[in-house]
């Protein structure tokens, strides 16, 4: 078996690449995710590579066995180098982050980038702190009673490196997605593979990473609506999806996230992402008839008129 499959060739010399280890998350991934790439890649020419295996088989049975397919995104892009020469610039990104349907290019703003720069996603506006706090008491109120209202998610960013044990640089991104070079990742992901093996302490890929990349190269954010999370979203513009009365309205509010973003990141095991793995997302919901005409209005030029006070023939209500 190939530890690597290209599901899409584009020419554009860019592609994303995604892990997607183990017959279950390929299932859901080619249910629920690949479809939306497929669409977004054949729009925009783009590559799409995704990792089936592990690449290096003998980290099968490293004592980090609980997150060790992740870590096979370090060697992803040294293998993809070899095979798929044509890609100059990748974006790791994760298999369940899914494009928006009105979604821009997010390599179109990379197109000068160099070796020495790496491209992250810059964190949302409203403080995590207060992000956690959103969802620590959503969570013990609607989840689990016994969720405890003090855990590592309200950390700051000087908290959380401190905790992981690194030295704190600045702004830690958002998770789950990074873009550079094809030889800048090739290289410093075979290095970081490796010092990662011999570090015992080690805890968590993303602020590891970050914190490398920090030292040497120049950090260039892209907008948050390149990978909204839908925990956030949920806890500050949805919380009512949290008590199960209002379960039904889950899909609307998916959609209605998916015309406002570029890419949504269902990120993690939470009780609140459950529903990502049990939906297509292919039914638009009640507003489908908005959603059909949004896009093509969105886009067309319009000669604006005045009509003088416009009266409705019928109420919304």
């Amino acid at each position: 078996m190939s530890n690597i499959k290209e599901y899409f060739s584009g020419k554009s010399g860019s592609a994303f690449y995604i892990i997607c280890i183990g017959k279950k998350f390929q299932k859901i991934f080619k249910k629920t995710t690949l479809p939306f790439y497929l669409n977004y890649c054949k729009k925009y020419d783009i590559g799409l590579v995704v990792v089936e295996n592990f690449i290096d088989q003998n980290f099968k049975q490293y004592p980090l066995y609980r997150d060790y397919p992740a870590y096979q995104r370090l060697l992803a892009p040294s293998e993809i180098k070899k095979k798929y020469p044509k890609y100059k610039i990748l974006c790791d990104i994760d298999a369940d982050c899914i494009p928006g349907f009105l979604s821009r290019n997010i390599f179109s703003f990379s197109k000068n980038i160099r070796n020495n720069e790496i491209y992250v996603i810059t964190p949302y506006p409203v403080s995590k702190t207060e992000l956690g706090k959103r969802l620590s008491l959503l969570r013990k109120t609607y989840v689990d009673s016994k969720y405890p209202l003090n855990s590592m998610i309200l950390a700051s960013d000087p908290e959380e490196m401190k905790f992981y044990g690194y030295k704190y640089r600045g702004t830690v991104p958002t998770i789950g997605t990074c873009m550079g070079t094809t030889k800048t990742l090739a290289e410093t992901g075979k290095q970081y593979y490796k010092e990662i093996l011999k570090d015992k302490k080690f805890k968590y890929l993303q602020n590891y990473r970050i914190n490398q990349y920090s030292k040497k190269y120049k950090i260039r954010w892209l907008p948050y609506e390149f990978q909204a999370i839908w925990n956030f979203e949920m806890s500050l513009h949805y919380p009512f999806l949290f008590n199960k009365k209002y379960k039904n309205f889950f899909n609307d509010c998916v959609m209605a996230v998916l015309h406002r973003v570029d890419f949504l990141h269902f990120a993690g095991s939470w009780p609140e992402n459950n529903s990502f793995f049990k939906t297509t997302f292919k039914n638009k919901g009640s507003m489908s008839k908005y959603y059909k005409n949004l896009g093509k209005y969105i886009k067309s030029k319009i000669k604006v008129r005045s009509y003088g006070k416009i009266n409705y023939k019928k109420n919304i209500n």
